[in-house]
């Protein structure tokens, strides 16, 4: 009979692969809205919100301070909107990842947001699934369009390949 000592043997180390941390700007002029978001998104191992904004200057502030991987954006902001802070952001930083995150579906909104620069369009209405995948999505540099229904003269095709 063969006996291996366990003493004797060394296990080889354990590998800890850490996924990278996404790290997040939330903007809503909605106080209430946008520090619930944080504390959801907090809840993820992979995702870290760093800073929050209530309106586009802010948010453009933030973004200089912080160089979050990517911006979740609400679309009604007071004073400039979420697609003018977009357009801003890409200006300055032209790899800056935009998820606007809003209650409108309207075509202008969805053209004119994508048209600034925005990576993705999440509705306000998506299962937190869809949102953390939408966030996931964006920040590895693909786009994301929440399914629809979209109005009818902007197939979601198009919009991807924007």
């Amino acid at each position: 009979m063969f006996f291996v000592d366990p003493f004797l043997y060394t296990f080889p180390p354990q590998l800890h692969v850490q996924a990278q941390t996404i790290r997040l700007l939330v903007v809503d002029d909605h106080h209430v809205v946008r520090s619930g978001l944080a504390a959801s998104l907090g809840l993820e191992d992979d995702l870290t919100v760093v800073a929050e904004a209530g309106h586009a200057e802010e948010a453009v502030a933030k973004y200089r301070q912080h160089q979050p991987d990517v911006v979740l954006m609400d679309l009604r902001l007071p004073g400039p909107n979420g697609t003018a802070a977009t357009a801003d952001l890409r200006r300055e930083w032209p790899e800056a990842r935009v998820l606007m995150f809003t209650t409108f579906d309207g075509e202008e909104d969805i053209y004119r947001a994508m048209q600034a620069g925005a990576r993705g369009y999440l509705l306000k209405s998506a299962p937190r699934e869809e949102l953390l995948s939408a966030i996931r999505a964006v920040a590895a540099g693909e786009r994301h369009l929440s399914p629809g229904p979209w109005p009818s003269g902007l197939p979601a095709a198009s919009l991807r390949r924007m």
